[in-house]
Parts: structure tokens; C-alpha cells; sequence
């Protein structure tokens, strides 16, 4: 069974355009009152990105979601992190390009 989802997309809070800009970095704390049963991470990007949890690299894709016609789909990665979320404070990153 297939569920739809949506999401919004987020972005940096300014870039420059300009040639050899360096890589956009986003970054959110979380807080989990107790340790997860499950947890997954599902990322994309108009682009590329390399998605952090807690200071670590999340999976091992490089150059990721690769081209793809942003038009008609975008390719999303699922990431399983149970054991990269711990109780307590948090934090999610991207480096973007």
C-alpha cells in the first residue's frame, strides 16, 4: 500500500548566488522525552544533500538523491536512525548543494 504524503521545503535563510558559493548548512534541535521505539528519516533535495543526526553522517549515499526531473519526481531517501536518537536533546542537519 502506497500512503501520500507531503511536506514543505525548507531553505537556507540567504544565499548569495554567486559562483563557488560555499555549501548551504541547515540545522534544527529537537527534544524526545523518551527513547524511540522507531524512528525514520525520509530526505530530499532540488539538488544535493548530506543529512546529519546528532553530529553523524546519517547513511552512506554520496551525491545524493542523484539527478532526477524535478518536474514529475523527486527520489527520497529513507533512513532508519532508532539508534542515533537518544532521549533528550537533539539535533538535525544538512549540508545542501
Amino acid at each position: 500500500m502506497t500512503t501520500a504524503w507531503t511536506a514543505a521545503f525548507i531553505t537556507p535563510a540567504s544565499t548569495t548566488g554567486v559562483t563557488d558559493e560555499p555549501a548551504s548548512y541547515l540545522r534544527r534541535e529537537f527534544h524526545v522525552s523518551e527513547q524511540p521505539v522507531r524512528a525514520t528519516l525520509h530526505v530530499t533535495a532540488l539538488g544535493l544533500v548530506e543529512p546529519h543526526l546528532n553530529g553523524a553522517v546519517v547513511g552512506d549515499e554520496v551525491l545524493a538523491p542523484g539527478w532526477t526531473s524535478y518536474r514529475h519526481r523527486l527520489v527520497v531517501s529513507t533512513h532508519t536512525v532508532t539508534d542515533q536518537i537518544r532521549a533528550g536533546a537533539n539535533a538535525l542537519g544538512a549540508v545542501l548543494g
